[in-house]
């Protein structure tokens, strides 16, 4: 009797496993192709972390047993491997005074809803970005209402819309050159500035691709909750894919080398990020630590806020700050 119940757990176990891959493998197609016909389903991409894990699990579990169904595990685990979960650097301690800083941060507006209960927020982020001075700032929900917090930097470029909001690159370095980028209805896509910093030039862009905008803690389990989040999900896929596409065409045209601070939106297993990784290092992979969480809570950590770099320059040091002025964190690199 015992042996038939401990058959028919094994089975359930391995059933629990195949779900688990098959989610890996949607996963797969997901983060590493731009297909429409799967767009509705976008966004549960973002599990894949998790699901990682789980079939790692599975291949511990099946290893103990000296089971054969370990297989299936371990194929789908070198199939979903892309990116590591966790970053192990040495590098990240560096410490040069003759480095330059890049800071990105989505600042959410300055908190000028109120989203957090208090009116400190403003000179919380003015004092944080003071003590941490960086030459170089994007800002991403920048509020314009706000500009009087940066008198610290000499040179200011906006891109604003009609609300007063947008993006924002303040430097302490010189700026040449000034631009934007935009989709061919005229929407703003992009800004960027190009920098004399010693005897180089480089530019530096700033943008904030389509966000899903769906609050997860007041989402309800009913049918127009799952209707919204598939319609969301399919729009936000499409949307990001042509707006990556635009501004990727804008980098690869630039004569001079280039830095991109980005709030991406999506995470490090996406098909989007992978478009701007093959033309760009990702500072972070190269010198961050950790699981470098930007967004989200510990329990459901998530990368979506980014500073890429062309290859030509070197980065020597990221950092991402423990501050909670913001839903996202600040984080800086040092090239």
């Amino acid at each position: 009797m015992n042996l038939i119940n401990n058959t028919i757990f094994l089975k359930f176990v391995f059933v629990i496993n195949c779900l688990v891959c098959l989610f890996l493998f949607l996963f797969y197609v997901l983060n590493n192709f731009y297909l429409d016909i799967l767009s509705y389903y976008s966004l549960v991409s973002i599990l894949y972390p998790h699901f990682f894990i789980l079939n790692l699990f599975f291949l511990i579990y099946w290893v103990l047993k000296f089971d054969n169904r370990l297989i299936l595990s371990l194929i789908f685990l070198f199939i979903s491997l892309s990116k590591p979960i966790y970053l192990f650097n040495s590098s990240s301690n560096s410490s040069d005074d003759k480095l330059s800083q890049i800071m990105g941060y989505n600042v959410r507006l300055f908190n000028h809803y109120n989203w957090i209960k208090s009116d400190s927020v403003p000179l919380k982020i003015s004092n944080f970005i003071k003590f941490t001075s960086p030459e170089i700032l994007c800002l991403q929900e920048y509020h314009n209402r706000y500009v009087d917090l940066f008198k610290d930097y000499s040179d200011i470029h906006l891109g604003l819309n009609g609300e007063n909001v947008g993006l924002a690159i303040f430097s302490k370095e010189k700026m040449i050159n000034k631009g934007n980028v935009k989709n061919s209805e005229g929407k703003l896509l992009s800004i960027y500035v190009d920098l004399k910093i010693k005897n180089d030039t480089i530019r530096v862009y700033n943008t904030h691709l389509q966000s899903y905008n769906l609050d997860l803690v007041s989402l309800k389990a009913d049918k127009k909750s799952i209707k919204e989040i598939f319609f969301k999900s399919k729009n936000v896929y499409k949307i990001q894919n042509v707006q990556s596409e635009l501004i990727l065409d804008h980098i690869k045209k630039s004569k001079f080398p280039s830095i991109l601070s980005v709030d991406l939106n999506n995470t490090p297993y996406s098909f989007v990020y992978k478009k701007f990784e093959k033309i760009y290092d990702d500072s972070f992979v190269k010198n961050g630590n950790g699981f470098g969480s930007t967004f989200g809570s510990k329990f459901f950590p998530m990368r979506i806020d980014y500073l890429f770099n062309s290859s030509s320059i070197t980065s020597k040091k990221f950092t991402v700050y423990d501050v909670s002025f913001s839903d996202h964190k600040p984080i800086s690199m040092f090239f």
